[in-house]
């Protein structure tokens, strides 16, 4: 019988989930790892800079369902979401040390690993490079944990839209 330590949410936070990585293509500030949607068998984060910027979003599952992840994402940050910028990676427990290895046993199947996906966006023009995707900074409660992407100029917005017109009213 599988326990919640013994869940793929559990495992990912222990073996794979990384603090302290480099802001990706904004800045050079280490990010956190926020966690978007946590349940059983599926954790999907950000790794977010202190500016809120979205570097990399990361989907552990057991049996990836890539249709659903890139419908996640595409109804949080739109066009900016292109299906080539989807990577997908097999986690085994013999890389990540010998703990992993005997709690990886309980997950998946011998040999078959952990299945990671990962977006990071990548520009390919030099319009691409003037926004970026962002963490709602909602305290509020109302869309904590929701992506959204605006102009890396907009140095005011801090919301997404759905959030800035609930406080504007609109």
């Amino acid at each position: 019988m599988q326990t919640a330590s013994d869940s793929v949410l559990a495992f990912s936070k222990q073996f794979l989930v990384s603090e302290g990585v480099k802001c990706a293509r904004h800045c050079e500030r280490l990010t956190r790892f926020v966690p978007l949607l946590e349940e059983n068998d599926t954790l999907v984060g950000a790794y977010v800079c202190p500016d809120e910027y979205v570097s990399r979003v990361v989907y552990f599952s057991a049996n990836l369902d890539m249709d659903w992840f890139e419908a996640f994402l595409r109804e949080q940050v739109g066009d900016r979401l292109r299906s080539r910028d989807l990577r997908c990676a097999t986690r085994h427990g013999w890389e990540l040390g010998l703990e992993a290895e005997k709690r990886i046993k309980l997950l998946v199947d011998a040999g078959k690993g952990l299945h990671e996906t990962y977006w990071t966006f990548y520009a390919k023009s030099d319009e691409d490079k003037k926004s970026g995707t962002f963490l709602c900074s909602s305290k509020d409660g109302g869309c904590a944990r929701r992506l959204y992407s605006k102009r890396l100029e907009d140095q005011s917005r801090k919301l997404c839209a759905n959030c800035q017109s609930k406080i504007s009213g609109n």
